[in-house]
């Protein structure tokens, strides 16, 4: 069995990417092939070096290929610049036919904050049913999502509420996306959309593939949400019979498989002094890595100091109704913003 993988990431994000790629590593020994594709933009000949240390490692049947893509970058400034936060290395996978090998018909996606704590064969022998994408659902935009439905007496559309996935662990059906010139679609809706779609490019994503996935099992992308938080706390604020199950849920927890480290409380569990509930992992494949001497930094703010005090004091039944809210009100300000 052959994997490919797809990384897209700056120099800042180098080192995050080099430990994912170090758990995918370990916990995909059996593989007999594994290319690892890095979109890169700007990333520094240290990092690149080390990389490659990284994967060597592990054998010759593991290959890394980055590659500079800032040429796409001359293309992605022509559009409004404002959604691409200061990097556009995330939309590169837009292009990613013309990143990867002409041969592969089966990628996944990584961000760079994930960790693969399991074997990923089981990807490797799903069946799309025809769908161009997998992907999980993603709860926090949900939650978003169903929380405005409930506010805005305008929105009538409830019923109708399409998934929407996470778009930081995506397989993708190679042949489907170039049959389907999923590509030029994306470029031409960032060129002629004005429309401030929420969380950037999954969101643009969302857009263009919203009746083109298939629906994943939560295992392959676990987010820090379901680490912390009992189930009933959050499921509250989901549509009926939208989300996963608490049986799906548990499984997840109980058989992970890739852990999705994304930001809990404005922290990775790379930060000084994080909270993050998958810290502990991540320094186990951290002082694996080629970055184990990394210093880590920890993330200022009154905002987010204060927002960590209350997690600490407050029981959580008390303090996740109060987070949904600022949240709900931060997207809702973002919106308006950008319309």
């Amino acid at each position: 069995m052959k994997l490919n993988v797809l990384y897209a990431c700056d120099d800042n994000y180098a080192p995050f990417a080099g430990v994912s790629i170090c758990s995918l590593l370990e916990n995909n020994k059996e593989l007999e092939e594994i290319t690892i594709y890095i979109a890169s933009e700007n990333i520094s000949s240290e990092n690149i070096t080390l990389l490659h240390k990284q994967v060597k490692k592990y054998g010759d049947k593991r290959l890394l290929k980055v590659i500079d893509k800032s040429q796409f970058s001359e293309q992605l400034e022509s559009f409004n610049k404002t959604r691409f936060r200061g990097s556009f290395a995330a939309y590169y996978r837009i292009f990613l036919e013309k990143i990867i090998d002409d041969d592969v018909d089966r990628l996944l996606y990584l961000d760079c904050d994930t960790l693969v704590v399991d074997d990923l064969r089981s990807l490797l022998a799903l069946d799309f049913n025809n769908k161009t994408v997998a992907a999980v659902i993603d709860v926090t935009s949900t939650i978003i999502q169903d929380t405005r439905f409930s506010k805005d007496n305008n929105v009538k559309e409830k019923e109708r509420y399409k998934p929407y996935f996470n778009s930081g662990v995506i397989l993708f059906n190679i042949p489907n996306w170039k049959k389907n010139n999923y590509t030029t679609r994306l470029l031409n809706l960032l060129e002629h959309d004005d429309t401030n779609f929420p969380d950037a490019d999954q969101g643009w994503l969302n857009k263009v593939l919203e009746d083109d996935f298939l629906i994943l099992p939560p295992k392959y992308n676990l987010v820090p949400l379901h680490l912390v938080y009992k189930d009933e706390l959050y499921l509250k604020y989901l549509p009926a019979d939208y989300y996963y199950s608490t049986h799906e849920l548990e499984d997840a927890r109980q058989n992970p498989v890739v852990l999705h480290t994304n930001h809990f409380l404005n922290q990775h569990p790379w930060s000084k002094n994080s909270l993050h509930p998958s810290r502990a992992i991540y320094d186990k494949y951290l002082n694996k890595s080629e970055w184990a001497t990394m210093g880590k930094k920890e993330n200022v703010g009154l905002i987010y100091m204060i927002e960590r005090i209350l997690y600490r004091i407050l029981p959580k039944s008390l303090f996740f109704p109060l987070f949904i809210s600022i949240l709900y009100k931060y997207a809702m300000l973002k919106q308006r913003k950008f319309n």
